[in-house]
């Protein structure tokens, strides 16, 4: 009699187990479905936060919206990036940046709105604390760092449900039931590390850019120097321009090359010389 209850045991357990499985699929069916559908919602909050409500600071927007927002934006700025890599347009995503900064700025005022908090104060004390990151270093820059990550924390605050200044409450922040919050956390994850690249990327590309910027303004010395040096050995301007041609030659060759103030001078120098050597059989 032992042993029989056992297998009853074993065997309701079985049973139990098989139910859990069905009930899994089902749950795994269901998010998927929620997860497509989310999706679309993300592109078509996207899609009126650019146009209807480009300049819409009032009133209020949920979690699935403001998030759903960030994703769809960023990715569309990847999707341009790789974009103007092809088509040797690579200010291209920043171009697209800019004309989104306000109806990005929009909804996240209105983010803030729906969890009943002024985001004159909290998005202008991040925008204080950047500005005075450029003038002021790194200290304001931990500082901006910081209220960052506190303003992300309230943007995943769920809608305040109580009547304020900001409007009527949202009552369309919990459309997905038991896979809301899995799909705010997965948008919102996809958001920030997205964000993360794109700063990256733009950080390089800054980088890149100033090097560039340094690099004209070293050779534009360069030449002016090459210039006014050939004017006062009395050369003609057909000569002076075959100096600067020489010189350009030089500075191509030593391109990616550390060379010092005196090796430069040097090269000057000899780029201003050649032009009588070549002449002197004359």
């Amino acid at each position: 009699m032992l042993i029989k209850d056992k297998d009853i045991l074993f065997s309701e357990t079985k049973q139990q187990s098989a139910v859990d499985k069905v009930l899994d699929a089902e749950r795994r069916k269901e998010y998927k479905a929620n997860m497509h559908e989310a999706w679309g919602d993300a592109f078509d909050y996207f899609l009126v936060g650019i146009t209807k409500k480009y300049l819409e600071f009032r009133g209020r927007a949920t979690r699935l919206e403001f998030w759903g927002f960030s994703v769809a934006t960023l990715m569309m700025f990847f999707a341009l990036t790789f974009l103007g890599m092809y088509i040797d347009m690579k200010m291209l995503p920043y171009y697209y940046l800019m004309s989104t900064t306000i109806p990005t700025f929009a909804v996240m005022v209105r983010r803030i709105h729906d969890i009943n908090r002024s985001a004159f104060w909290h998005i202008g004390l991040e925008m204080i604390l950047l500005i005075l990151t450029v003038f002021f270093g790194i200290i304001f820059g931990l500082l901006a760092l910081l209220w960052g990550i506190y303003l992300i924390v309230l943007l995943t605050k769920p809608s305040d449900l109580t009547e304020g200044i900001y409007g009527d409450p949202n009552e369309e922040d919990e459309i997905y039931g038991l896979n809301n919050m899995k799909i705010i956390n997965k948008f919102r994850f996809l958001a920030l590390v997205m964000l993360f690249l794109a700063i990256s990327l733009g950080m390089l590309e800054f980088d890149k850019w100033n090097r560039e910027v340094q690099q004209n303004m070293v050779v534009s010395e360069i030449m002016d120097t090459v210039s006014t040096r050939s004017i006062e050995k009395g050369y003609s301007q057909q000569e002076i321009d075959q100096a600067m041609a020489e010189m350009r030659k030089t500075l191509k060759r030593i391109s990616g090359k550390e060379v010092s103030e005196d090796d430069i001078n040097q090269y000057i120098d000899e780029a201003i010389n050649s032009v009588r050597k070549e002449k002197a059989p004359n």
